[in-house]
């Protein structure tokens, strides 16, 4: 039900716990990649990352949403692809 999911407030006014990850492994890759960052950048990256799965239309914050959010961060994009192929976990092989 759409009624249900309307948010009253901007992304920026969130508390970092409104903008959940789908699962685990994506909650576990944020905290990888973020890790030794500033508590101010990590909930400004899953705020925009919040951002963009509403842009797609997605209750939670999926693994293609929080890797996104990080390349516009300005991370370099070896720094979200595998090791083992040089691609981007969403991208096929």
């Amino acid at each position: 039900n759409t009624e249900n999911r309307i948010q009253r407030k901007f992304n920026a006014e969130l508390e970092p716990d409104q903008c959940r990850f789908a699962t685990s492994e994506v909650e576990e890759r944020f905290h990888l990649e973020t890790e030794g960052w500033t508590n101010r950048k990590r909930n400004g990256i899953r705020r925009l990352a919040r951002s963009m799965a509403d842009m797609s239309g997605a209750a939670e914050i999926q693994m293609e949403h929080m890797l996104e959010a990080l390349r516009y961060a300005g991370l370099t994009e070896s720094i979200v692809t595998s090791p083992e192929n040089g691609k981007a976990p969403w991208q096929s092989d």
